[in-house]
């Protein structure tokens, strides 16, 4: 397959990255959905996107996925498993094609399953 390469003004590609990064500071409105609708939701994206690393009940695999279940990560800032999902790591993709309401909702999936209890 051939690689096609788009050429952009200078311009056009500041107002793109500006655009760009005031979307990304958007927080979804959420107000439609009750938490038990978000935990409902936040499964689904969870058997879509992290089952397959991280199982059915949170546990990982010992000694090469890290288990969800108790973790610091998933249970410390909001601000800091929202950022470590967005980035990913060496061994677990970056989630940049979740939308904000489908990272607001797995993440309280998460934090209030799993084994945690988070509120």
């Amino acid at each position: 397959m051939p690689i096609v390469v788009i050429a952009m003004e200078q311009a056009d590609y500041d107002a793109w990255v500006k655009k760009t990064l005031e979307q990304q500071k958007q927080k979804p409105d959420l107000s439609d959905q009750t938490r038990e609708q978000l935990i409902a939701h936040g499964e689904s994206v969870y058997l879509k996107n992290c089952v397959g690393c991280h199982q059915i009940g949170g546990a990982g695999v010992p000694g090469l996925i890290p288990a969800l279940t108790g973790s610091a990560i998933a249970t410390g800032k909001w601000e800091s498993f929202d950022g470590f999902l967005r980035s990913g790591t060496s061994k677990m993709p970056k989630f940049d094609k979740l939308n904000g309401k489908e990272f607001a909702e797995l993440m309280t999936y998460v934090r209030n399953n799993l084994g945690n209890k988070v509120r």
